[in-house]
């Protein structure tokens, strides 16, 4: 049995949508400066990323933001130069480097966490609450069947 070459209705409207809706909420994530320095939104997620963590090697930073360590290199090099993580060796093994937050680090995080939530709040009370919850819950669906197939 063959798939119809028939568009789906959805994928013909998500085309449409789409595009935009990505670069308005790249738009709408973006941090914007801080005395350290602008900070984008992949910096403030690795910096999220190693202060759940405590500390992360290149190698899990790779694997946390999905990139080769030709960008590991590049992003956490310019988070060493703004003084907001620093670069030491692990304790057991002195081959590995592991990267953590600088006191630095861990105010500009608080403050675009802090900005990112009176963004996020404002836009979500404007959708009213049964609106969130239903976004949050199709959000979580997708996440689910791209993560672990349909």
């Amino acid at each position: 049995m063959t798939k119809s070459t028939t568009p789906n209705p959805c994928v013909s409207q998500l085309e449409v949508v789409m595009p935009e809706f990505a670069r308005l909420m790249l738009r709408f994530m973006e941090i914007g400066p801080t005395e350290h320095g602008a900070l984008t939104v992949a910096q403030a997620y690795l910096l999220r990323q190693i202060q759940l963590k405590g500390s992360c090697t290149a190698s899990e930073i790779g694997g946390i933001m999905g990139i080769t360590s030709g960008p590991v290199t590049t992003i956490t090099g310019r988070l060493i130069e703004q003084k907001l993580i620093v670069r030491h060796q692990n304790v057991i093994d002195h081959r590995i480097a592991e990267f953590s937050l600088t006191t630095a680090g861990e105010l500009v995080l608080q403050e675009a966490m802090d900005r990112q939530r009176r963004k996020f709040s404002g836009l979500f009370e404007q959708l009213g609450s049964e609106k969130c919850q239903a976004l949050f819950d199709l959000m979580t669906e997708i996440q689910t069947v791209i993560l672990h197939g349909e």
